[in-house]
This record gives structure tokens, sequence and C-alpha cells, in this order.
């Protein structure tokens, strides 16, 4: 319960609770600006410089092979097979657009 004498000890301290919150709020922004920055400039631009040098190299490796290989199948191919080796194909209208494992609608 709250008394009225402990209540009296924090009325001094009052009138600078707003100024305390004002200077609490410009620290945490500039604190935050300073991580993001810090993240952009230690953590992402490297990922980055990596990832350009990635895509580079396969760029590379893929303006090697013939012209009638072809990629984009083989991608698609990779990309809906399902761990067991099945093939996704889409459902029918019955299953409401899902992707299915040999187009059942079991889901």
């Amino acid at each position: 319960m709250l008394r009225l004498s402990s209540y009296r000890l924090t009325w001094p301290l009052a009138p600078c609770a707003p100024q305390t919150v004002d200077q609490l709020h410009v620290a945490a922004m500039v604190l935050s600006w300073v991580l993001a920055i810090f993240f952009v400039f230690f953590m992402l631009r490297p990922f980055l410089r990596r990832n350009k040098g990635e895509t580079t190299r396969i760029a590379k490796m893929l303006a090697q092979l013939p012209a009638e290989v072809d990629i984009e199948g083989l991608v698609h191919r990779l990309l809906l097979a399902t761990p067991d080796g099945k093939k996704w194909v889409r459902a029918g209208v019955g299953a409401g657009g899902r992707w299915a494992p040999g187009g059942l609608d079991r889901v």
C-alpha cells in the first residue's frame, strides 16, 4: 500500500522525470542508429561481397555448359522434388489450388 510519507519522498523527483525520459529516448535512438550502421558495415557488406563473388562464379560455370542443356527444367524439377523422390504436381480444382504429391488431394 502506498503511504503518504513514501509519496512525499518521490515528489521532489517528479519535475525532472519528463526530462529523464526524453534523454533515455534520445539515447535509445542514437544507440539504435549506431547498431544499424554497425550491422550494415560489418555484417551485411561482407555477406553481399561474398554473395556477388559466388553469383559470378556460378554464372561462369553455367556459361561453359552447352546450349542443349535445359537448366531451367533441371532447376524446376529440383525445386519441385519431394524428399522421397516423388514429383510434386499441381492438384486439381478439388484440392483448392494446393500442391500435392502425385496430383492427389492429400496434404
